[in-house]
């Protein structure tokens, strides 16, 4: 099938490629992020081709899949996902893999064309590989043998030669295709004399493309562009684009690098070790996407992202490299110039970030947060309000006691008792299974007394009957999550699990599972703490002391959960989507992933066999004046 947009142009193998291919670039020429220009919405750039090649094919995973033991499962997977990998073959998947030896770009741009939202640039530098570049490009040129072959015609544009290929017209494929989105205005019958039938509604005056955007170029019949300059080529879906870009090879004034949000971001994540740079520029995604028909009004939509302090975000990137003292380093940076408020208030006050010494050594995730009381609220209101306006202030009127006529404030009531710190923990209860997670909130409290007494009257509303027991001094209040809650929601709950919460020495307490070990086990409060653990210490190290966030993954329970399940036969991998039309007839698709993908289980070894190479994973987040950083990492091992 010639649907070489949809191959070239697909975010998804977009940044899949450019995690799995780059190269340094010839010092003699600016890099992509110096010919793009200003107003691109989003970027990836691989920065160093065969040492990031080789250090992915040197990590744990790629090692992990080329263990022996796998080799059963390999085979038998080559087989029933035939017809999958025959078309990421056609589609080029495997050949872009080794072509680009230097610079590999992708970018989204606005589009110059009715029928695309975005278009879609990539700028690969092939080094010595140009034969099997060109090669790749004639195939999707010459497409599906089934369609009429496709027209190519070249043109010059700054001493470049662009090369665009058409679809040749279909009788199946010559209808114009509605940009994304569109909707045409409905034609009124017009009024006829008594005894003649009415005509048939009118199509609009216009074309599609005139009545959407009446400056765009009639390109719409364009299924890609490329150009070369040396060893570097140009690929998108828009000619436009690709004219501009080749017209500016040599560099612009008002380039993607020059603006402030994409020199801020790369200051702050780039490391001598980076392989791989991505940007978003924030405002104008938001602009982009609010500019499409959705299923929102967009001026509640906009009030709601200022109320988040979404609007406050000019940009956001990162950095990934691989090898060296990690096994992998990912950073990633929220580029914020003003004020903070909203969701990215939620986390604005620095925290110690030592394990609390309550926490035991048994669990497999440990991860602190700080909190603002305050933001919480205001998030939470915001949301609520885009459903239905005043749905927190209609909480706390159903909450006041008719006999007494005592008010009720969710806002003072609950978040106003609420502490700085949120620490949540995973377990496991034996046998590690998926079905036998084990979750902890802990809360830090300003008010105990208030807080308890608070669960007690929603509790007490919502006619939820609890039992309680007592251990260490604290007070256990347990619910069964079936009995509550079950038929109200249709049985959607596990059918095993519960919940239970506690109020004690300062800490609001909230566990979730199949039963309250790990609840216990923090009440109790005796054993190793895991501060102390070997697991917390070697990844202490590259940790800050101080920070708005941090996580540790001790990864074995869950990665032997999820195989277990994945043996078990239980779950779907699904490998494809088709969109499809919704019931109410909305402009946005609905992504139907119902096909599985083929995975023999049967020949999958024990768990035993891959778990050697698992490694331990840890984040942090930290505050800046214009910003929050993110960083996260995975160990190496040494072995194997």
């Amino acid at each position: 099938m010639r649907t070489a947009t949809a191959s070239l142009c697909t975010w998804f193998r977009a940044c899949l490629f450019a995690f799995l291919v780059g190269a340094s670039a010839r010092s003699d020429e600016p890099g992509p992020e110096q010919i793009l220009p200003a107003n691109t919405l989003g970027f990836v750039k691989v920065t160093n081709a065969d040492a990031f090649r080789h250090a992915f094919e040197a990590s744990a995973m790629v090692k992990m899949w080329n263990d022996p033991a796998l080799g059963p499962f390999q085979k038998a997977l080559r087989t029933s996902a035939a017809e999958v990998i025959k078309a990421l073959e056609e589609d080029g998947f495997f050949a872009i893999y080794s072509i680009p030896q230097s610079q590999l770009a992708v970018a989204e741009l606005p589009s110059n064309r009715s029928d695309l939202p975005h278009n879609r640039i990539w700028i690969i530098d092939v080094g010595d590989n140009d034969r099997p570049m060109l090669a790749l490009l004639d195939r999707l040129t010459t497409g599906d043998k089934d369609l009429p072959p496709a027209k190519a015609t070249t043109e010059k544009v700054g001493g470049l030669t662009l090369h665009i290929v058409r679809s040749a017209p279909s009788p199946k494929l010559d209808e114009p295709v509605p940009p994304y989105g569109y909707q045409p205005e409905p034609v009124a019958p017009k009024a006829v004399e008594p005894g003649f039938s009415a005509p048939a509604s009118e199509p609009p005056s216009k074309p599609i493309a005139a009545a959407v955007n009446p400056g765009a170029e009639r390109n719409d019949e364009v299924d890609f562009v490329w150009t070369r300059d040396g060893s570097r080529f140009l690929v998108g879906s828009d000619v436009a684009s690709i004219r501009d870009i080749a017209t500016h090879r040599k560099g612009r004034k008002d380039s993607l690098a020059a603006q402030p949000g994409f020199a801020k971001v790369r200051s702050q994540v780039n490391t001598p070790q980076t392989q791989v740079f991505w940007y978003v520029d924030i405002p104008a995604v938001l602009n982009s996407a609010l500019g499409l028909t959705i299923p929102f009004d967009q001026e509640s939509l906009k009030a709601t992202l200022e109320k988040l302090g979404v609007n406050a975000i000019k940009a956001i990137g990162g950095a990934v490299a691989l090898g060296g003292q990690h096994e992998n380093l990912a950073r990633t940076f929220l580029f914020v110039p003003g004020p903070k408020r909203g969701l990215l208030d939620l986390r604005a006050h620095p925290i110690s970030l030592e394990p609390e010494p309550w926490v035991p050594e048994t669990v497999c995730s440990y991860q602190t947060l700080s909190l603002n009381g305050d933001a919480a609220y205001e998030v939470l209101k915001a949301v609520l309000d885009l459903h239905q306006t005043g749905m927190l202030e209609d909480f706390d009127e159903d909450l006041v006691d008719p006999k007494t006529n005592k008010p009720f404030s969710l806002r003072k009531d609950f978040f106003g008792h609420l502490g700085d710190r949120v620490t949540i923990l995973t377990d496991y209860k034996k046998p590690v299974t998926s079905n036998n997670i084990r979750q902890l909130v802990v809360i830090a409290l300003k008010d105990p007394s208030g807080i308890e007494a608070t669960l007690s009257r929603i509790l007490a509303m919502a006619d939820v009957k609890t039992s309680t027991r007592s251990l260490s001094g604290a007070t256990i209040h347990q619910v069964n999550t079936k009995s509550a809650f079950g038929s109200a929601l249709g049985g959607t709950l596990s059918l095993n699990q519960g919940f239970a919460w506690a109020v004690t020495d300062h800490k609001f307490l909230v566990s979730y599972g199949p039963d309250f070990g790990l609840l216990e086990q923090v009440l109790d409060a005796k054993g190793q703490q895991f501060g102390q653990s070997e697991s917390y210490r070697k990844v202490a190290a590259s940790l800050p002391k101080q920070g708005v966030g941090m996580s540790v993954s001790l990864p074995h329970d869950p990665f032997k959960a999820a195989y277990r399940l994945l043996r078990s036969h239980q779950l779907p991998i699904p490998y494809g989507y088709h969109i499809t039309a919704t019931e109410n007839d909305s402009p946005l698709p609905l992504l139907d992933m119902t096909s599985p993908l083929p995975i023999p289980v049967d020949k999958l070894p024990p768990f035993t066999a891959l778990a050697k190479y698992l490694s331990l994973m840890a984040s942090q987040s930290t505050m800046t004046d214009d910003g929050i950083l993110f960083t996260s990492f995975s160990l190496r091992r040494d072995q194997p």
